[in-house]
């Protein structure tokens, strides 16, 4: 796997969707830190995404 910026960003927000498919469970279990965790791993995955400039 490549390790540049815009792939991880990628693989981040995969794992963010994956995450908000599942918030209702996640939600159950986490509580309001479900929510807390999606958004770190959005805004994680969008700043790597931006932060490539080869792309």
């Amino acid at each position: 796997m490549n390790n540049n910026p815009f792939v991880l960003g990628n693989a981040i927000l995969a794992i963010a969707l994956v995450l908000l498919l599942f918030m209702g469970r996640a939600w159950e279990i986490m509580g309001p830190a479900a929510m807390v965790l999606w958004v770190a791993l959005a805004a994680t995955g969008i700043a790597l995404l931006m932060k490539d400039p080869k792309q």
